[in-house]
């Protein structure tokens, strides 16, 4: 799989006391990464929306290692784990940036969804291309 990463600072405002990150934050960190990833493929969440179509998470799992600490630059790297007709998977991994140190990694499951009927639907073919030039042939 071709592999996106992203950097950010831990702010202070996503700390607790002891100035560890709080782990809510790094679900919205997944978020930054997936979305990061799809616009350098091409697709901005925007434009998908705009074709009528929407990646809802169904799905989520993050296992934590390690805290990020106040201050730190994280790296998030995201890939397309697995691409199905209506389906795609996405593994995230983040790192300490200055001596990567893995700090948490999971995965989110989105379904297809034609917004205008809710419904699940296939992945319309303009969609698919960009997203296979994510993926390792």
């Amino acid at each position: 799989m071709i592999e996106y990463s992203t950097t950010v600072r831990v702010r202070y405002s996503e700390t607790d006391k002891m100035s560890i990150a709080h782990h809510a934050n790094y679900l919205l960190w997944m978020e930054l990464g997936r979305t990061e990833m799809l616009r350098n493929a091409g697709l901005s969440y925007k434009k998908m929306e705009d074709m009528g179509y929407s990646l809802p998470v169904c799905e989520v799992t993050c296992r934590y290692i390690k805290p990020a600490l106040y201050d730190d630059i994280i790296e998030i790297t995201v890939s397309i784990e697995e691409l199905k007709k209506r389906t795609i998977k996405m593994r995230c991994e983040i790192y300490r940036e200055n001596d990567k140190t893995l700090l948490a990694g999971g995965s989110t499951i989105h379904p297809c969804i034609h917004i205008k009927s809710g419904r699940i639907s296939t992945f319309p073919e303009e969609i698919l291309v960009i997203l296979n030039k994510s993926i390792e042939k």
